[in-house]
Order: structure tokens, then C-alpha cells, then sequence
């Protein structure tokens, strides 16, 4: 009876150490799945360049000695004018007229005395919006782009294009962190944008200028045998896919493969198609 008792006992061991073995031979996900992060497919956040609105066309009144003195100075500085309006009249029936729509803003009463200053300028109520950029985002513009026009001083927001692009620089704007030291300097070029409506002269504004380029990090980027790839994460797994990049400096740009919005996963170093993840 002892004897049966021991090969019971002896039995039940065997079996609980056997189980035991199995258990911990089985893969578990929580130890085996490899933590990873995502990275949402997008587009690039717009360019900002600041510009200022100005006229678009100005006319200077200068006076001419011989058709006589001036005989009466019709409007006074900040008038709005209409085109043919007559501004000057000469004491002997000479008239000077405003060549379009305008804005009086200047006005010289002085200039009767000295016909080489105007006696007034005047802008056009036609408007646009003049800046710089630099020439690494030069290429980032291109006529009759469709660009969001920002007011600084308030929240609100205009439509508008690009119209024109220098192609000859501008004064270069030395690093004044290094100036006195280094010749290096940043090359701007002048272009000009035409907001979908006028806005006042003289404001600041922020010229939105769309980026349409999708990048990715290279590290969320895979190569082998010429092919890249990019993985996704489907029932805890990973899911390889293949895109078209085109290389640039530290990153990638997405042509095809995934679309925006996508999820991928930010570091696939270690990762393979099928690899157990989980999302952190």
C-alpha cells in the first residue's frame, strides 16, 4: 500500500513538473511583442513668409513752372480719389488728374515753391503684398500658386496667388549672429502675392505657401534588396508595404504606397514582416 502511495506521489510530480515545462515553453505576447511607436502619414505644415501690403501702382504730382502757378490743390492728404478726378488746377486752366483709383498719401504744399519734389503721391486703392524668401524655399513658390494670406494683427484669413517671383536676388542679409567674423550670408529674393481682396495698406500679413510634399523619418523607412518598405500594425502584427521614396537630406519623400493619414510605424529597426508588436 506504501508502495502504491510513492508511485502516485511520484506520478503527480512528474506531471506538475511536466506541465510546468510546457507553460513556460509557450510563447507569451506580453514578453515577446516589440514595443513600438507610430508616425501619422501627412502632408508638411505650410510655409510662413511675412510680407507687407503695398500699392500696386503709385502716381507722383510734380509741377511744372511753365504752365503756371498753382490755382487750387482740390483734396487734402488721405482723400480717396477716382480715376480722371482732377487734383491740380493751374491759374491758367492747366489741370493735373489722377491716372486711376487712389489714396492721397502724401501731400506737399511746399513742392508749389520747389518743382523738383512732387507735390503729392498717390497709391493705387488696388493693392498686393510684397516679401522676401530665401534661397532654400525659393523653390518652394511658383506663379499663380494658390497661397492663404494671414493678418497679423487679427484673426483672419484671405485667399490669394502668388504673381510674381525675382529671379534676380536681392541684397543678401548677412547672419549678424557671425557677421563680423564670416562672409556667410542667406540670398533672399523679392515676390509679390494678390490677395482675393483688398487689404488695408501698410499691414503685416503671413503668406501661407502650401507644401504638398509628404516626408518620412528614415528611420521609419526599411531598404532591402532595392526596395523600401513601410509597416503598418494589423491585429498586433506588422504589416509590410511597399513605397516609392525619393531620397533626401535626412528624411524621405513618400510618392506612393501609403496614403496620408496612415499610420506606420516609426522605427522599424528589428521589424519584419509578421513581427508581434505593440503599440505604445
Amino acid at each position: 500500500m506504501k508502495k502504491k502511495l510513492l508511485i502516485g506521489a511520484g506520478a503527480i510530480i512528474v506531471l506538475g513538473v511536466g506541465f510546468f515545462i510546457y507553460q513556460n515553453s509557450q510563447p507569451k505576447e506580453t514578453e515577446t511583442a516589440k514595443s513600438v511607436n507610430l508616425y501619422e502619414v501627412e502632408k508638411q505644415t505650410p510655409l510662413h513668409l511675412k510680407g507687407q501690403v503695398q500699392a500696386k501702382l503709385t502716381q507722383s504730382v510734380l509741377l511744372s513752372t511753365d504752365k503756371g502757378p498753382v490755382k487750387t490743390i482740390h483734396y487734402n492728404l488721405g482723400d480717396h480719389v477716382v480715376k480722371d478726378a482732377v487734383l491740380v488746377t493751374y491759374e491758367w486752366g492747366e489741370k493735373i488728374k489722377a491716372e486711376r483709383d487712389s489714396i492721397i498719401a502724401t501731400l506737399n504744399p511746399d513742392a508749389k515753391n520747389d518743382p523738383s519734389k512732387p507735390l503729392m503721391v498717390l497709391k493705387s486703392i488696388e493693392n498686393e503684398i510684397r516679401g522676401t524668401v530665401t534661397e532654400y524655399d525659393k523653390e518652394k513658390l511658383s506663379k499663380d500658386m494658390d497661397v492663404t494670406i494671414d493678418y497679423v494683427n487679427q484673426n483672419k484669413s484671405v485667399p490669394g496667388k502668388i504673381t510674381e517671383i525675382a529671379e534676380i536676388n536681392t541684397v543678401p542679409e548677412a547672419n549678424s549672429a557671425s557677421a563680423s567674423t564670416s562672409s556667410t550670408s542667406i540670398v533672399n529674393y523679392d515676390f509679390t502675392a494678390q490677395p482675393n481682396e483688398n487689404i488695408p495698406l501698410g499691414y503685416s500679413v503671413e503668406i501661407l505657401i502650401p507644401r504638398n510634399e509628404i516626408h518620412l523619418p528614415t528611420k521609419s523607412v526599411q531598404e532591402k534588396d532595392g526596395k523600401f518598405y513601410a509597416y503598418l500594425v494589423k491585429d498586433n502584427k506588422a504589416e509590410q508595404k511597399e513605397v516609392t521614396v525619393k531620397e533626401a537630406e535626412g528624411f524621405y519623400i513618400l510618392e506612393s504606397g501609403v496614403d496620408e493619414g496612415i499610420k506606420i510605424i516609426k522605427n522599424v529597426k528589428g521589424i519584419t514582416k509578421g513581427t508581434e508588436v505593440a503599440v505604445q
